[in-house]
């Protein structure tokens, strides 16, 4: 049986018989039957990679290695039934067509049909997405008629012939979002049309004109969900179990995980339902030694990365992390370290002593006013700042309004001039208009 090959790779795609000599249209083509089977793509994404050069005039490479790789790269055929089934990217559905026409007389089995007729099959997107069914097509110019020649039925109905038509699934990217909530199982559809006629064109029905409008037709709808062998690869989370703690006896220790890391939720919250893709997560925490088995409790329903601990002993505690992406087969794992002390001290704050420095040497502490020359560089001395714990200090240096607040919009419009090294134990600064400036 020839083949009659109609590619829906990215749109409509029309093919047409040409038509006889003598052709009478006095009888209508009528599609009798359909059945459909399905080639299942099996192939890795390499070979899907690779740039076909579809609907070329003279030569078109992928069904060349449709036909010759078939075994290879396509799982198949079986039989497809689009009510029940679903498509994946690069499957070929099978469709034959049995087509009657009383002006299609034969006298038998190889004869040729003494009335051609024309066919159309178009493919139209359905429902928006995400994704957006790939349109169909995108230079439909280049689609040229084919010439069919007919394999009769055997045994043969003098009027009958069989074709058989096939039909890509095209990549599309991205998944659908009801089909990510589990609302559907597939990611786009379009509405699949095969039309039969005498008239290359037929327009709809004419009431001033009984002979236009003459086809048969036949619909149906194609659904099709990712191939996820197609898909780039699943990089695995990080797990990030936190810093380690110490904490002292009969405390309450969240343990935070939040600071995990998944590439597929980058830019995404992980927790929002509505987001294009992402990976669900699942944050597992357990007790790995101390003094007592204490196991994590959840704690924050909205953040499950979360988990807390109430350790009643003194000693070391080490807790780990497992996250789990649900793609990769094994989890990522971090620890942390919990020490539980009698007791901490109490943490007392620092004492800041400054002054401020001329040029010429004259100096003024904290309340206390230094008269400056403009263009005078003034340092701003903080080191005999102390601490009574001994704790490292760090600085912070600012111009502040005669209250010792934040300058308003009109203040620094007005007065701010740049402190250099606002970070450091001594900072310096020039007045480069006269008027009174304040600094904490």
């Amino acid at each position: 049986m020839k083949r009659l090959s109609v590619i829906c790779a990215s749109g409509l795609a029309f093919v047409a018989l040409s038509p006889a000599l003598g052709q009478d249209d006095e009888g209508v083509p009528q599609i009798e039957q359909v059945n459909m089977t399905i080639d299942r793509y099996i192939g890795d994404r390499s070979f899907a990679a690779f740039d076909f050069d579809y609907g070329g005039p003279e030569f078109d490479p992928f069904f060349f290695f449709h036909d010759s790789l078939e075994d290879v790269l396509w799982n198949g055929p079986f039989a497809f039934d689009p009510d029940t089934q679903i498509a994946n990217e690069l499957d070929f559905i099978l469709i034959e067509v049995l087509v009657s026409d009383e002006d299609l007389e034969v006298e038998g089995e190889g004869d040729t049909p003494e009335e051609e007729f024309f066919v159309r099959i178009r493919a139209t997107p359905g429902i928006e997405g995400p994704p957006e069914p790939v349109p169909l097509p995108s230079d439909p110019s280049t689609l040229a008629y084919l010439q069919v020649v007919y394999d009769l039925v055997t045994p043969p109905p003098n009027n009958s012939v069989l074709l058989e038509l096939e039909l890509y699934v095209p990549l599309f990217l991205g998944a659908n979002q009801d089909r990510l909530r589990g609302l559907q199982d597939w990611d786009v559809f379009w509405t699949v049309e095969i039309r039969v006629s005498n008239d290359s064109s037929p327009e709809e029905v004419d009431p001033l004109n009984p002979e236009s409008g003459k086809y048969d037709v036949y619909t149906f709808s194609l659904f099709a969900a990712e191939n996820t062998s197609l898909r780039p690869p699943n990089a695995p989370p990080v797990a990030d179990a936190g810093a380690d703690q110490t904490v002292a006896v009969n405390s309450t220790v969240i343990l935070d995980g939040s600071d995990t890391f998944d590439g597929t939720n980058v830019g995404f919250d992980p927790f929002d339902d509505d987001i294009f893709e992402k990976d669900t997560l699942l944050y597992i925490w357990e007790w790995i030694t101390g003094p007592e088995r204490v196991d994590p409790v959840a704690v924050d329903d909205d953040n499950p990365a979360t988990a807390a601990v109430t350790l009643t002993q003194t000693g070391t505690y080490e807790y780990r992390l497992l996250v789990e992406d649900g793609v990769n087969p094994l989890p990522s794992t971090d620890a942390m370290v919990i020490t539980v002390v009698a007791a901490i001290a109490e943490n007392n704050s620092p004492t800041a002593i400054v002054r401020a420095v001329a040029p010429n040497g004259e100096t003024a502490g904290a309340g206390e006013t230094l008269v400056v020359t403009v263009g005078d560089e003034v340092t701003l001395n903080g080191s005999r700042s102390t601490d009574p714990d001994e704790d490292e200090l760090s600085y912070h240096w600012r111009q502040t309004n005669a209250l010792g607040e934040g300058l308003s919009t009109t203040e620094y419009q007005e007065s701010f001039l740049a402190i250099d090294g606002i970070h450091s134990d001594t900072a310096t600064w020039v007045a480069t208009t006269a008027r009174s400036y304040y600094f904490t």
